[in-house]
């Protein structure tokens, strides 16, 4: 027959294993959510790190544009004004033909003044 104080021993030990029970259980879920965590850890870097090389490549992408419409710019400015240079030179012969047909008194063509 048991007396008081093993009863209480093995009552105490019983409720130590059930608590060590418990806290292995707990930790072992810590522990599987730990690695589930690193796991998703390390997807994340490994996103990151393609999402930061897509955004250098959009960058680069981007300067190059950039460059090209600053070149399309100058490119343009420059048309504009070799034409508008032309139109002066060919608004300056027309005078000069006016001029010359004025002091001359020949009467041309039409199309040739227009």
């Amino acid at each position: 027959m048991e007396t008081g104080g093993e009863a209480a021993y093995r009552q105490k030990c019983k409720a130590l294993k059930e608590e060590y029970d418990t806290l292995h259980k707990r930790y072992a879920d810590l522990t599987a959510a730990h690695s589930a965590h690193m796991a998703r850890l390390e997807l994340c870097q490994e996103e990151l790190q393609r999402l930061k090389q897509g955004a250098e490549e959009a960058l680069a992408e981007r300067n190059a544009a950039l460059r090209d419409r600053t070149g399309l710019q100058q490119q343009c400015t420059a048309a504009i004004r070799q034409w508008d240079s032309a139109l002066r030179e060919r608004n300056e012969a027309r005078d000069q033909l006016a001029k010359c047909v004025e002091d001359t008194g020949y009467q041309l063509c039409p199309k040739i003044c227009a």
